[in-house]
């Protein structure tokens, strides 16, 4: 998928990367030929799944597990990734929120001061 006009590049790896579309205000996650397009509710319920999941791929053997699947309401199928996709989607995602979170701390650096009456 090319990429659009309106789209700004969040965070990118050599695996994926993350994109703002600002004429809907949604994040675009592209991994491998997986894209989603998410309100930032979204994402964030997703980061939270793939930080327990990569959290729990660490914590254990996870060498006797060949696939993970998450589920997200609002898309009808399944996801299905290995162990080393959870980690390579979870720095992704992870890096896309910092750099969401660092986007915001900004506008609030350049809020203007409103001298006091």
């Amino acid at each position: 998928m090319d990429r659009e006009p309106e789209d700004d590049i969040l965070f990118e790896t050599d695996f994926g990367s993350v994109r703002i579309v600002r004429y809907c205000n949604k994040l675009r996650i592209i991994y491998g030929n997986l894209i989603l397009e998410q309100s930032h509710i979204e994402f964030h319920h997703f980061l939270s799944k793939l930080r327990n999941l990569s959290s729990y791929v660490s914590d254990i053997r996870h060498s006797y597990y060949r696939k993970f699947i998450i589920r997200l309401k609002k898309y009808t199928g399944q996801m299905s990734f290995d162990s080393k996709e959870v980690e390579q989607l979870y720095e992704l995602i992870g890096g896309a929120h910092s750099m969401l979170e660092l986007e915001q701390m900004m506008q609030e650096i350049n809020k203007p001061i409103l001298p006091k009456p």
